[in-house]
């Protein structure tokens, strides 16, 4: 059986904010997501799947808890603020919404849930990273990578 050539990483350096370790952790989000990618006809039910989804949620979860400790540190708008929570928030959704469908056995596969996520999250970093790379002055940026 042939298996399809992975498409290569998601991350740009356009994606950057200007916090490392922010920016580090968005990294790792994509690279781990790509792990469900790795056997993309592996159903939602399968083991290998099951037991990918839970390292990729995980990531996630700490990404959005880190994403969202950047957004109390510094001075984002409530109203930005409140929109880059509230997407969190879907995207938790989401992922439980997969853990469920996995549970109850749906036949969806990996590369469906991939591609969604991915798409996702995405959207995610691209629409409210440039949002919060507004409200990170260069030098707290700078005094991070020393």
């Amino acid at each position: 059986m042939r298996t399809k050539k992975k498409s290569g990483s998601i991350w740009q350096e356009s994606m950057r904010v200007g916090l490392p370790a922010l920016d580090q952790e968005r990294k790792n989000v994509f690279e781990l997501l790509e792990l469900l990618e790795v056997r993309p006809l592996y159903s939602l039910a399968s083991e290998a799947f099951s037991s990918r989804f839970v390292v990729v949620h995980a990531a996630l979860e700490r990404f959005i808890q880190y994403e969202e400790s950047v957004l109390r540190e510094y001075p984002v708008p409530d109203e930005t603020r409140r929109l880059h929570v509230a997407d969190h928030e879907r995207i938790r959704t989401e992922l439980n919404r997969i853990q469920l469908d996995s549970i109850n056995k749906k036949n969806q596969t990996a590369l469906d849930v991939y591609k969604s996520l991915r798409t996702q999250i995405k959207k995610h970093v691209l629409t409210f990273g440039v949002e919060i790379s507004k409200y990170i002055p260069s030098s707290e940026a700078v005094k991070e990578t020393v």
